[in-house]
């Protein structure tokens, strides 16, 4: 694990990096919208949060490009991190696959109907060590294909891709960078960091938001 601030020493020293970040705060999701609260912003406090963070990045706002699930939530904390960086007008690319359209989904619906009216986070957890979950596929072969996407958008020297806690968690516990359990889950603003090197290397982190 990594903080935020180790994270900027890696640029500062000449590596790139692409963070796939859970988005900020937001208020309870209905556990009966099968959108996953696709509508839903983010709390006051989230705002709050996600612009401050963005700050500690101002130094690399020239070099940022900034990616978001479709969702809301997702979209309001690309623009709150941007704000805070000083990216008043931020060019901010949405993608399914970061959102309802990921490639850990296998059938969206089923998976709905797998977490109605249940404790979601036990079923996560299950999920992640290796136990079958309705509507989600293989956490191996979906992780391969997420990165495999990310580096072909991973064009600047950092990259934001805001998306949503499950995917992150996954792709952590894919590249063996982070072990997660219901009540030791992924928090809001917390990050898959994937940092390259000049010299080709790459090394997987989970970026935890410590203030």
């Amino acid at each position: 694990m990594i903080t935020y601030d180790e994270l900027i020493l890696e640029l500062q020293a000449g590596a790139s990096a692409a963070l796939m970040m859970r988005h900020a705060e937001r208020p309870h999701i209905d556990r009966e919208d099968p959108t996953f609260g696709e509508s839903l912003s983010l709390t006051a406090e989230g705002e709050e949060s996600a612009r401050e963070l963005g700050k500690k990045f101002q130094a690399f706002a020239e070099e940022t490009e900034f990616h978001s699930s479709p969702m809301n939530r997702t979209r309001t904390t690309a623009r709150r991190f941007a704000e805070g960086m000083g990216v008043d007008e931020p060019d901010i690319a949405e993608w399914d696959e970061l959102g309802n359209g990921s490639f850990y989904f296998t059938d969206q619906l089923a998976l709905f109907e797998a977490f109605k009216g249940r404790d979601i986070y036990p079923m996560m957890e299950d999920y992640l060590h290796g136990k079958p979950l309705a509507g989600m596929g293989d956490i191996k072969a979906a992780s391969n294909r997420l990165e495999k996407w990310i580096n072909e958008h991973h064009n600047k020297r950092f990259s934001l891709f805001v998306t949503h806690d499950l995917y992150t968690a996954a792709f952590l516990t894919a590249r063996n960078a982070a072990e997660f359990t219901a009540s030791r889950w992924l928090g809001f603003l917390d990050s898959a960091a994937i940092i390259k090197y000049p010299n080709g290397s790459r090394r997987y982190e989970y970026a935890k938001c410590i203030w």
